[in-house]
């Protein structure tokens, strides 16, 4: 779907089928430097009505946006080596390797029609136990709202579509100065 070569790296995003955890996502969007797999973002196609029921129960025929889906990202996963992490560092200054996924899904939302996905809760997350819940609560729910994710589904956020993000005049200059970069290669891979 994109690929960029920096700093003497070539960084791709490839999008794959889910093949490793399959109840995590059938489908996946993968970065990749120097062909090594970094970070996987995966979803799946699901009907709004179950995970926004409540555009089934506003509606007045209660089944109609049945026939309507959304994607419901439920991983979000990083490499656990990170030997990447300096050069990609210098290439996407103030970006992580999930934002550049993200670019990449909200370019697919796009060719979809779609107004918005929705990003797990690390509540409900299928691979969420009491020990880690922490770090999903830090790797998904935080990343959602980062995005300004709603919790307007049982299952997690709702993620306008394209992404309505923080006016950065409400900000102070280093962090306007960051989410202004990160914001350029986002858009980059969108």
């Amino acid at each position: 779907l994109w690929r960029c070569d920096a700093e003497g790296n070539e960084y791709d995003i490839r999008l794959m089928p889910g093949s490793d955890v399959l109840y995590e996502g059938g489908v996946s969007l993968v970065l990749h430097v120097n062909g090594n797999r970094v970070c996987v973002v995966s979803y799946s196609a699901v009907p709004q009505c179950v995970f926004l029921p409540a555009l089934a129960s506003a509606s007045a025929q209660p089944h109609a946006s049945c026939s309507q889906t959304t994607l419901f990202v439920t991983r979000k996963q990083l490499a656990a080596t990170h030997d990447y992490q300096k050069a990609f560092n210098k290439a996407f200054d103030r970006t992580t390797p999930a934002h550049l996924c993200f670019g990449a899904l909200t370019a697919v939302a796009s060719v979809l029609h779609l107004d918005s996905v929705i990003g797990i809760s690390a509540t409900v997350h299928p691979s969420c136990t009491p020990d880690i819940a922490h770090h999903f609560e830090v790797a998904y729910t935080q990343f959602w709202q980062d995005l300004s994710g709603r919790p307007d589904s049982p299952y997690g956020y709702v993620i306008d579509m394209p992404m309505k993000l923080s006016s950065l005049d409400a900000m102070d200059a280093k962090a306007r100065k960051r989410s202004t970069v990160r914001r350029a290669h986002i858009e980059d891979v969108r």
